[in-house]
């Protein structure tokens, strides 16, 4: 496919020009910026300015991450950065924009006609100047379909009354699993794995908000 080697930077106040590191140290570092702006110098796609704001609703309500082992059901009681944002390209604005900035950046730039690119940060560099990521062409499809297997047969078990919710605000709540079987196939040991599914349900949600028309 067609990739090419990129040095993404960071423009902050007075057009200050840094890293992409989105920590705000200011706070010991222990969260991240909640607005940020990304240029990327591409010779594919020229020059891509990535406005974003961080996903405050990812974690909402004390988000639960545990580890299943032995029959265990164990906390994890490391602390899980939120580095999860979400925005468009300056200047595009169908576009849309997905990615994580913990370990580099990882995620998706997606524009109106269709095309989409990844991005995925490089061994080596700097990631307080100069971090290498490869910037990849990829497919992005309007098309999907659920793997779940058991929907159907559970609703016979669900009652639910029906209430007035059209003035309340609604969310989501959303389990996922990364069993054995996911773990071994990407190669992913416990932190990766949870950066994995985190940075997959950021895509998703900022799609769903695509798709039904709410984006604001």
């Amino acid at each position: 496919g067609e990739f090419e080697v990129v040095h993404p930077f960071q423009i902050r106040d007075k057009n200050d020009r840094i890293g992409i590191d989105t920590r705000n140290h200011y706070l010991n570092g222990s969260v991240h910026y909640k607005q940020i702006t990304i240029v990327i110098r591409s010779t594919v796609v020229n020059r891509l300015k990535l406005l974003l704001g961080l996903n405050e609703l990812l974690f909402i309500n004390g988000t639960d991450f545990r580890k299943f082992d032995n029959d265990e059901n164990i906390p994890i009681s490391r602390r899980i950065e939120n580095c999860y944002y979400q925005g468009t390209v300056n200047g595009e604005e169908a576009s849309f924009v997905a990615l994580s900035t913990c370990n580099g950046l990882r995620g998706i730039i997606a524009f109106e006609n269709g095309s989409a690119y990844g991005i995925w940060p490089l061994d080596g560099g700097d990631r307080g100047r100069r971090h290498p990521h490869v910037l990849y062409r990829t497919k992005w499809s309007q098309s999907a379909s659920c793997g779940n297997q058991i929907g159907e047969d559970l609703k016979q078990f669900q009652k639910f009354s029906k209430r007035d919710v059209t003035k309340q605000t609604k969310f989501v709540e959303l389990a996922v699993i990364g069993d054995y079987s996911f773990m071994k196939k990407h190669d992913l040991h416990e932190e990766e794995g949870t950066a994995f599914i985190l940075e997959a349900i950021n895509i998703a949600d900022y799609v769903s908000f695509f798709m039904i028309g709410i984006l604001f």
